[in-house]
């Protein structure tokens, strides 16, 4: 809607972007009627950008040097208070390669396309570090969702 289009589009990497704004927003990506897949494949590209060519190098080598994506999972809720304002991010070990990821406490879980983008930035997150990451949402509410993340 054109109160918040601004502070949407006109937003920089340094800046916070009112709740109202981030809702509006992401009704409006859900009113688009794409996917879950499409969704996904958008937060992946979105994530594959953020983490730069830097990271990207920088992880590649970790892989090589054997660490597994434990080791960017466990920086999830750090990078969670450098995102976003409230809420919260937990990692939970279900088995070797098998992570369950909640987010607990955040208005923008009421959006489908939020959650399954954020699956999908999660994927990019630790695709340098495993093969085949893939995710599956687990449990959904307007507050909070849970899914799985698993990689060979």
């Amino acid at each position: 809607p054109r109160p918040h289009a601004s502070a949407v589009l006109g937003a920089t990497a340094g800046e916070w972007i009112e709740l109202d704004a981030l809702l509006a927003h992401y009704h409006a990506l859900d009113s688009l009627g794409m996917s879950s897949g499409e969704a996904f494949d958008m937060g992946h590209t979105i994530g594959t950008r953020l983490h730069g060519q830097v990271l990207r190098t920088l992880l590649r080598l970790l892989g090589k040097l054997g660490t597994t994506p434990w080791a960017a999972l466990g920086q999830a809720p750090k990078l969670w208070s450098r995102s976003w304002r409230g809420g919260g991010v937990m990692v939970d070990r279900e088995g070797e390669r098998h992570a369950v990821v909640r987010v607990v406490s955040s208005a923008m879980c009421r959006s489908p396309y939020y959650r399954a983008a954020l699956t999908g930035a999660f994927c990019a997150g630790i695709q340098d570090l495993c093969r085949s990451p893939r995710s599956f949402v687990r449990a959904a509410s307007d507050t909070s969702f849970a899914f799985d993340l698993k990689w060979l």
